[in-house]
């Protein structure tokens, strides 16, 4: 659909169980899509921001928003210049 995805990066804790009353302030306005990292092995941030990037939607449009330690990752997920 032409609907723009949210794409989530979580805070340290790697879930971004946070992100809920946020993305229920949104109103159905963007598709949301939380990533949830990994916590086995520790990965780098740039480990961190491929694991993105082989997650990344099929999507016209995507917004990546990155919460408190993924501000870095979706820093160098911007960087790669993925499609949407």
């Amino acid at each position: 659909s032409g609907t723009p995805v949210l794409l989530l990066l979580p805070g340290l804790d790697g879930t971004g169980q946070t992100a809920g009353p946020f993305v229920a302030c949104l109103g159905g306005r963007v598709r949301p899509v939380a990533v949830t990292y990994p916590t086995r092995p520790h990965l780098s941030r740039a480990e961190l921001a491929r694991t993105v990037l082989a997650e990344w939607p099929a999507a016209r449009s995507v917004v990546v928003l990155g919460e408190s330690y993924s501000t870095a990752v979706a820093v160098a997920v911007a960087a790669a210049r993925p499609p949407g």
